[in-house]
C-alpha cells in the first residue's frame, strides 16, 4: 500500500504541477507579457525598417542630385554645341556664297600674267643690280682709297643676286616648270 500511496502522491504532485502550469498559461499577466514582447519586437522591426528606408532614400536623393548636376552640365554643353553648329552653318553658307562668286577661269589667266610680270621684274632687277655694281666699281677706281668700298659692297651685291635667283626659281615652280640644272649667272667684273 505504501507503494500505492507513493504513486498517488507522485501522481497528485504531477497533476498539481500540470494544474499550476495550465493556470500560468491562462493568467492575464502572462498573456500581457507575451503581447508586450511581440509588440516591442514588431515595433523594433518597424523602426529598423524605417531606418533602412531612410538610409535608402538618402542614397537615392544623393544619386538624384548627382544626376541633376550631370544633366545641367549636359544641357550647358548642348547649348554650346547648338551655338557652334549655328555659327558653322552660317560660316559655311558664307563660304559657299564666296566660292560661287569666284571666276576660276579668270583667276588662271591673272596668275599667268602675274608670273610673267614677276619674271620681267626679276630680270630687270638683275640688270639694275649689275649696272649699280659696275658703277660702284668704276667710282671706286676714281677715288683714292675706295677699294675698300668695292670689297664691302661685293658681298652685299652677291647676296642680292642670290635672292633674285631664288625668286626666279619660285616663279618657275609656280608656272610648273621642271627644275633644270643650269649654271649660275656670271657677271663680268672689270678691274682696271
Amino acid at each position: 500500500m505504501a507503494n500505492n500511496r507513493e504513486r498517488l502522491i507522485d501522481k497528485d504532485m504531477e497533476d498539481g504541477e500540470e494544474v499550476q502550469e495550465a493556470s500560468a498559461l491562462n493568467s492575464p499577466a502572462f498573456w500581457l507579457a507575451i503581447k508586450i514582447s511581440f509588440g516591442t519586437a514588431i515595433l523594433s522591426g518597424l523602426v529598423v525598417a524605417i531606418v533602412l528606408v531612410f538610409m535608402a532614400v538618402g542614397e537615392v536623393e544623393e544619386q538624384l542630385s548627382e544626376v541633376d548636376e550631370e544633366l545641367k552640365e549636359l544641357q550647358s554643353r548642348q547649348q554650346i554645341i547648338a551655338k557652334s553648329i549655328k555659327q558653322l552653318t552660317s560660316e559655311s553658307q558664307f563660304l559657299s556664297r564666296e566660292i560661287e562668286s569666284l571666276d576660276l577661269g579668270a583667276a588662271k589667266g591673272d596668275l599667268r600674267q602675274a608670273l610673267n610680270i614677276l619674271g620681267t621684274q626679276s630680270g630687270n632687277i638683275d640688270k639694275q643690280l649689275a649696272v649699280t655694281r659696275n658703277g660702284l666699281i668704276s667710282l671706286a677706281r676714281m677715288v683714292k682709297g675706295s677699294r675698300v668700298w668695292q670689297d664691302d659692297y661685293r658681298a652685299q651685291f652677291q647676296e642680292l643676286f642670290q635672292h633674285n635667283e631664288q625668286v626666279k626659281e619660285d616663279i618657275k615652280e609656280l608656272r610648273g616648270v621642271a627644275k633644270k640644272q643650269t649654271q649660275e649667272s656670271r657677271y663680268i667684273e672689270l678691274d682696271f
